[in-house]
């Protein structure tokens, strides 16, 4: 009775810390679009997506090699918190349209900062689970949970009230996504000492 509760349970935990993709969407699509609304060159948003992703392929696998040596949840809460924070940074960097304070926050936000929990999710969700239920765990709990944030730019536009210069609402969204994602890691359990037969045990 209690063995299927906590599984369900464990499945929710990967559904909640996949709330940080919210970022990532609404990243790659509001600011081109805030961006070009006040005068920023198309060029340079473009660009800056681009340039925090390629930055964030070097720093993923760098994340991921730290979460093997101190653990997975302090890489992925240290990482969704500074993602909290960086979210206000680049929206006023854009405000400014100064182009290296956009990039420069841009790299940190998506390719330091979010780069840390994305570095790790890919083996702390699994490892969350027994070996009988840890491919439908982890594919059920974070692809429901990448859907849910895949409608945050519809959330968005209707927060900022179409204008994407009215990012204030648009940026505590994230940060209330980001929220989510670091209490949900917060409760899980540290698997990296974790033998692998013994993973996903109550």
């Amino acid at each position: 009775m209690i063995g299927p509760v906590i599984e369900e349970v464990m499945t929710m935990r990967p559904f909640f810390c996949a709330f940080i993709a919210a970022v990532s969407t609404v990243f790659g699509n509001l600011a081109i679009a805030y961006g070009t609304e006040i005068g920023v060159s198309e060029s340079i948003t473009l660009w800056l997506v681009v340039v925090a992703n390629v930055f964030a392929l070097f720093t993923q696998p760098l994340f991921g090699m730290l979460a093997d040596r101190i653990g997975r949840k302090p890489v992925f809460v240290t990482g969704v918190l500074g993602v909290g924070v960086m979210v206000f940074v680049f929206f006023s960097a854009i405000g400014s349209g100064n182009a290296a304070l956009i990039c420069a926050s841009a790299v940190v936000l998506i390719g330091v900062c979010y780069a840390a929990p994305n570095g790790v999710y890919v083996s702390w969700f699994p490892e969350q689970f027994p070996a009988r239920v840890r491919y439908s765990g982890m594919a059920i709990g974070l692809m429901v949970g990448l859907l849910a944030a895949g409608f945050t730019p519809a959330l968005a536009q209707v927060l900022s009230a179409g204008q994407s210069a009215n990012w204030t609402p648009v940026a505590w969204m994230c940060a209330g996504f980001v929220g989510v994602a670091a209490v949900a890691a917060l409760t899980g359990p540290e698997t990296y000492r974790t033998p692998t037969s013994e993973l996903g045990r109550p």
